[in-house]
């Protein structure tokens, strides 16, 4: 509920030039949610090495607290299950836009009267030559639910937000985005303004396509994934829009166009050295800077799609975009494929089976998705071979690719489109899931148990496992396809998981000397008491692989180390 307090009762001239909207003698405020960082953070450097988050209401009424947020915090109005990370994302509580350059603050104030919103200066205002704004708007929604829950919907919101609002940074526009505090490291002016009037804001996405958000080179491990340089080489020999962006780089590239180019050519080994061959050249808006630039760079590779050319011509490419190519990037493999045709059809018999297994393994999983069925159809129709053939091929060699450190939505997304069964859907998931570090246990009763990143599930229809598979894979539980994926897991889990010779919420291990018990804590982790110390380890996932089971008679238990003093009065209580 929005709260009104007197003009009289705030200071009349805010610290640091902030200003409150006083209508009639009254101020309006209004609460908030946002992600805010656990530790403080006092530089940019700094800020990009903190990664724990949590959800902070806030009120606009309490003007000193606003503050020190905006300007000790890492924040966002992206909300996270602990760390800022895409597969952890889970919603949206309003939207914030960054703004470099093209736009004044007095005119951003003009432009967004219509809602409520807060300004703040970023650490970089005003600092060059030109005296640029840099500022941030931050846009809440009239809700205090958690809103657009997938990533693809989040990716939506701001595409949709960043066609309207032209001058806003193209590069926050990822679930994992994390903003910086206004940090003193560069003595900028701290410009501080809440706009209390009109509307909360709201966004339309319906008619995003969902091939406008894809992420469909998969999630970057640095130093892994990055698609081969002689493909860079093709891009930059046949894409007209990267061959603009080389001519155009001293006359200055506009900032939407900058970026879209960043998330094209950084899917590629050289691509990051291009990257900052050409921006180096911009001596017009003098806009580079090497930290920044990287900056963009690992916003592109960690969550964003390549920006493709219907949008780059709505973002004001005035180039001819080419026929049956969908974005820059995909003239790294494009231009390849006419010649695999014609090796494929000069070979016969088992040799051609040997090409088409190497295909498949090396390239055809790299294709975006969705031209992995318009491939197979062509392949089908040039090599007189039925479809469903190539389909199983594909389903092969995908089940032998790494599944390690890649998004289980898009694998999944990528397997729907060889014809899987949700029998192959069940096995890519337990496989997925036992490559990237869960783990899962039997009991003597066959119930089966996953556990990921501490949090213990027990398989089946039940709601905890129906939710956490939701995170995962965006797979409910409802429908027949659903039921068989459901079945398939949990017969992978009990014909490989664990065994567990007892499942309470106390163990004992006398070899080493070691009582384990459940707290019945929120956060699911377990004690361990030995000779050297009581220590918090997690359920499960800790060195002897002990896994309790709650002890739903017990009320949490809180464990803290005790001083001396600590000690002597927990005696006496005893």
């Amino acid at each position: 509920m929005d709260m009104k307090v007197r003009a009289e009762e705030l200071p009349q001239r805010l610290p640091n030039e902030a200003c409150i909207n006083d209508r009639n003698g009254d101020v309006d405020s209004f609460r908030f949610q946002l992600s805010v960082s656990r530790k403080q953070v006092h530089s940019k450097k700094e800020g990009m090495t903190v990664t724990e988050f949590d959800i902070q209401t806030l009120d606009t009424s309490n003007v000193e607290e606003l503050q020190k947020v905006l300007k000790s915090r890492n924040y966002s109005t992206n909300v996270w299950n602990s760390t800022c990370h895409g597969d952890n994302y889970i919603g949206m509580t309003g939207v914030t836009l960054d703004f470099d350059s093209g736009i004044t603050i007095d005119e951003a104030k003009k432009r967004f009267a219509p809602y409520r919103y807060i300004l703040h200066t970023s650490s970089s205002h005003q600092i060059d030559e030109k005296k640029t704004d840099r500022f941030r708007i931050i846009l809440p929604f009239d809700s205090n639910e958690v809103r657009f829950p997938s990533q693809e919907e989040c990716r939506k919101v701001y595409l949709k937000v960043l066609d309207e609002f032209e001058e806003a940074d193209p590069a926050c526009n990822d679930p994992a985005r994390k903003y910086f505090p206004h940090s003193d490291e560069k003595d900028a002016e701290f410009v501080f303004h809440i706009n209390h009037t009109g509307k909360y804001f709201d966004v339309d996405i319906s008619d995003i396509e969902d091939e406008d958000v894809k992420v469909d080179f998969g999630p970057y491990v640095p130093g892994e994934h990055l698609r081969p340089r002689d493909e860079l080489n093709r891009v930059v020999k046949h894409c007209p829009f990267i061959a603009w962006c080389n001519e155009e780089a001293e006359n200055g590239i506009p900032e939407r166009l900058w970026y879209a180019m960043i998330s094209n050519l950084c899917r590629f080994e050289g691509g990051r050295e291009l990257i900052h061959d050409i921006s180096s050249r911009d001596r017009n808006l003098g806009r580079y800077n090497p930290v920044e630039t990287d900056v963009k760079i690992e916003h592109a590779l960690e969550g964003s799609p390549r920006i493709n050319y219907a949008r780059i011509q709505k973002w004001g490419w005035k180039g001819k975009a080419p026929q049956g190519i969908a974005a820059p990037a995909d003239w790294g493999w494009n231009a390849e494929l006419d010649k695999k045709l014609a090796e494929l059809k000069s070979l016969k018999g088992s040799q051609r089976d040997v090409a088409l297994l190497v295909h498949f393994e090396e390239d055809f999983h790299f294709l975006p998705m969705g031209r992995q069925l318009s491939w197979l159809s062509e392949l089908a129709q040039q090599l007189n071979i039925k479809l469903d053939v190539f389909q199983r091929m594909a389903r092969a060699t995908f089940n032998n690719r790494s599944y390690e450190g890649r998004d289980l939505k898009i694998l999944l997304n990528q397997f729907a489109t060889l014809g899987s069964s949700p029998e192959d859907k069940g096995k890519l998931i337990y496989e997925w899931f036992i490559k990237n570090d869960g783990k899962t246990y039997r009991d003597r009763e066959h119930r089966t148990y996953w556990i990921w990143k501490g949090d213990v599930v027990e398989t089946g229809n039940n709601q905890p496992f129906c939710t956490f598979m939701w995170k995962l894979s965006e797979i409910t539980h409802e429908g027949t396809d659903s039921r068989k994926i459901w079945a398939v897991l949990k017969a992978e889990s009990d014909s490989k998981g664990a065994f567990l010779k007892s499942f309470t919420w106390l163990h004992t291990d006398m070899n080493k000397n070691r009582i384990y018990m459940y707290p019945n804590t929120e956060d699911s982790n377990i004690v361990r008491i030995d000779p050297s110390g009581v220590v918090m380890v997690p359920n499960g996932a800790n060195e002897d692989d002990v896994l309790l089971a709650p002890a739903p008679k017990m009320i949490p238990v809180t464990y803290s180390e005790l001083d001396p003093a600590g000690y002597e009065q927990a005696w006496r209580d005893f």
